[in-house]
């Protein structure tokens, strides 16, 4: 668990144009515990205000287009395979997967730079389709932008998924 002033720190000082190496080493300059200052500098942020919610982290920083691609390929799948089995219970728990498809959304357009609320856009049909195809395709801001910092798009397809 990371130090909240150092997150702010860090946040209000790539908000004025810092170089992280800068950021850095004027924290362990301070005498920072070097952990910590390395997983402010990262990106883990601290504790949410939602203590304890994995619901509300879905919803929450960025994602990059590869695993938004991927989570949206294995959300069709799953959803073919539950249509398949013709089984109204595991219909009904495919409706677990909609919070997550829509965290996806929504951190998907904060790596864009945008609200997460253009995510509801794709409800309107034949636009819901044109509107995932382009977040499955672009390339997200290449800077740390106002939702956080760049994914890694190394990041275990999972952890992306579930914000974890």
């Amino acid at each position: 668990m990371i130090n909240q002033q150092i997150t702010q720190y860090v946040a209000d000082e790539r908000a004025r144009g810092v170089l992280d190496a800068d950021i850095k080493k004027a924290l362990l300059e301070k005498g920072w515990d070097v952990q910590q200052v390395e997983e402010a500098i990262k990106g883990k942020s601290a504790p949410s205000a939602y203590k304890g919610s994995a619901f509300m982290n879905l919803f929450e920083g960025r994602v990059d287009h590869k695993n938004y691609f991927f989570a949206l390929l294995a959300g069709i799948i799953i959803e073919l395979v539950l249509m398949l089995t013709g089984s109204f219970f595991l219909n009904m728990l495919s409706l677990l997967l909609v919070p997550i498809g829509y965290g996806m959304g929504m951190r998907r357009f904060h790596d864009l730079g945008q609200s997460g609320w253009f995510t509801l856009l794709t409800l309107i049909p034949f636009i819901g389709l044109i509107v995932t195809i382009y977040l499955a395709i672009k390339k997200g801001d290449s800077g740390v932008n106002s939702y956080g910092a760049i994914p890694d798009p190394k990041r275990p397809f999972l952890n992306a998924l579930l914000n974890n």
